[in-house]
Formats: structure tokens, C-alpha cells, sequence
């Protein structure tokens, strides 16, 4: 008998670590192996808690499974980051990646305002020192190819985005 097992999890929260959105891939389910929630974030016009969440899930192919596993061997370092580098940005968001590929190759990776490194041309001043921010792109090249995916087997962009918009 073949296990369920979680390959990837992304977790989306704002600056306080309330949830705002999640995705899982779990490997050999048969059916609904894209799990998806999201909580409309708090805004600056509204601070109450939304607790009512819109839950999508969907199947993707055992093909669909093999490419995002071939992204992640292909961006093998992300399995040993504990850190990226933090731009210096105030409140924003924060974004937290879990990448499962064996039992020896684990990874979560808890990083702030991740979105800074999808800049083409990223400003120094993001950053408190002048630093090549090597991890950060890192992590979001393997998140963007997955993404990718994600989007072209019909799962919604709101549950995939590295910032909100207040």
C-alpha cells in the first residue's frame, strides 16, 4: 500500500502571523491531491477576523507531481537553507515554504516579504546589508516553476501570491 505523503506546503500570513492563504501537494492520493485556503487578509479599513474560508481542492497528474519534484532536485540547495536573507521591509508578510521530496531531503524555510526577490533589478535598499541575495531568489525560483504548474492544472492565483495587497 502506497502512503500519502506531503512533497510541498506554502503558507501565506501577514505581518502578525495570521493565515491568509495555504497550499498543499500530497503525493499518491487518488484525487485532491491540491489542497487550497484562503482568508481574506486583514485590511487597513478592516481589522476584524474573517474566519470564513474559501477551501479549493483539485487533482493534479501524476506528471504534474514528477515536474514539481524535478523542481525542486533541480533547486537542490533549498534543502539546506535555514535562513534567507530578510530585506528591510516593515510589517508585510510573511511567507513559509515546506519542501518534502525523501525523508532526508526536508525543508522549511520561514522567510519576510519574500516578494522583494521577483524583482527584475532588485534595490539595495531592500536590504540592511549589501549582500547578494542568493537564498531568497533561490527559494522563489523553485516557488515560481511550481506555481506554474499549480496555475496551469486551474488552481486560482489568489492562493498562490507572495504579498497582499492592503
Amino acid at each position: 500500500m502506497v502512503k500519502e505523503r506531503r512533497i510541498f506546503r506554502y503558507v501565506l500570513s501577514d505581518a502578525w502571523e495570521n493565515m491568509i492563504s495555504q497550499v498543499d501537494i500530497i503525493e499518491n492520493l487518488n484525487g485532491g491531491n491540491v489542497r487550497c485556503l484562503y482568508y481574506e487578509p486583514y485590511t487597513i479599513y478592516n481589522r476584524e477576523a474573517n474566519t470564513e474560508a474559501d477551501f479549493f481542492t483539485t487533482a493534479i497528474s501524476s506528471e504534474s507531481i514528477s515536474r514539481i519534484k524535478k523542481a525542486m532536485y533541480s533547486h537542490k540547495d533549498i534543502f539546506s537553507f535555514k535562513k534567507v536573507e530578510d530585506p528591510v521591509v516593515l510589517d508585510g508578510v510573511i511567507n513559509t515554504f515546506e519542501f518534502a521530496l525523501e525523508k532526508e531531503l526536508v525543508n522549511i524555510i520561514k522567510a519576510y516579504n519574500i516578494w522583494v526577490f521577483e524583482k527584475a533589478v532588485m534595490d539595495v535598499a531592500f536590504f540592511e546589508t549589501p549582500v547578494l541575495p542568493y537564498k531568497g531568489k533561490e527559494v522563489v525560483a523553485v516557488y515560481d516553476e511550481i506555481s506554474k504548474i499549480l496555475l496551469d492544472s486551474g488552481v486560482n492565483e489568489k492562493y498562490l501570491k507572495l504579498n497582499i495587497e492592503i
